[in-house]
């Protein structure tokens, strides 16, 4: 589950951003295609709403682009109603990494027809600070299901407006629930997943705790957590958060991500710069 040379070459060739049109409530980012003689544009444009601005982020899966809506209110300036571009950076690393998140054949004998059948046994991802969606939403073209949360009822519905918006699919595996990791006794969210991932969702040492108390509640033994944040030197609950892990018994493995990451000035459409950007793996060996 590491960065491949392959795979630092496409990110570079998409987040090669030239243009970026702020004054009319519409962004127009063009990727420029580097190494080739072709040059290829998408688009991610902004339209205002009834007070809300709807989003359309263009992600690349196996070479073609995906598109994702979401949509953010005008109004509020509550974090998790910003577009984080570390959220478009894990949904990009997510994408070249589809098939962790695919569930295995297996195989079983039907006796009526004398033959094989084989099913999926699919994986449950939860995405904790899910924030606007984009996460589980780009998590649930490949998971079978996808559990979206957040701390308060204004952000849970906004996100299942936001599943609502990409499809039938999307809302066949999707689900909003309430989970505040400061009161996880009080949550919507039942069962254990295969994965927890999350995006910026570790800022204060409280913030540290709370995330790893709920890893430990949710994650499935041998299944493991994937979390893109800010570093220590931006974000000063992250040594919190792995001291939490650790005690609890957890291996934390740091994937440094590639240059071209560590500045998140992604597109215009994200409200941090200039935040250098890691990844932790978190897991546990199940007890025997």
């Amino acid at each position: 589950m590491h960065f491949s040379q392959r795979n630092r070459i496409s990110y570079a060739k998409v987040w090669n951003i030239q243009k970026i049109l702020t004054q009319k409530e519409r962004f127009d980012c063009r990727f420029s295609n580097s190494g080739s003689s072709a040059n290829r544009n998408h688009r991610n444009s902004l339209g205002k709403t009834s007070g809300a601005q709807n989003i359309f982020i263009c992600l690349l899966y196996k070479g073609n682009p995906f598109t994702v809506k979401v949509r953010k209110a005008l109004a509020k300036r509550e974090i998790g109603n910003m577009l984080w571009g570390s959220s478009i950076v894990l949904s990009e690393w997510m994408f070249a990494h589809s098939d962790i998140f695919k569930g295995k054949f297996s195989g079983e004998i039907d006796s009526r027809q004398e033959n094989v059948q084989f099913y999926c046994v699919g994986k449950r991802v939860l995405e904790i600070g899910s924030g606007l969606g984009l996460l589980g939403i780009s998590a649930s073209q490949f998971a079978e299901e996808v559990v979206l949360t957040d701390y308060n009822d204004s952000l849970v519905a906004n996100i299942s407006s936001n599943i609502r918006l990409n499809g039938w699919k999307t809302r066949q595996k999707c689900s909003a629930k309430i989970l505040d990791w400061d009161h996880l006794d009080q949550c919507e969210v039942e069962g254990n997943f295969d994965f927890v991932i999350g995006s910026e969702i570790v800022h204060e040492p409280f913030m540290g705790v709370g995330v790893a108390n709920a890893i430990e509640k949710f994650l499935k033994p041998g299944g493991s957590a994937i979390i893109l944040n800010g570093s220590s030197h931006n974000r000063y609950g992250v040594d919190k958060f792995k001291e939490c892990l650790a005690n609890k018994g957890y291996t934390v493995t740091l994937e440094k991500v590639p240059q071209e990451f560590k500045e998140s000035k992604l597109c215009g459409l994200v409200e941090e710069t200039m935040i250098v950007l890691e990844m932790y793996h978190v897991s546990k060996v199940p007890a025997e």
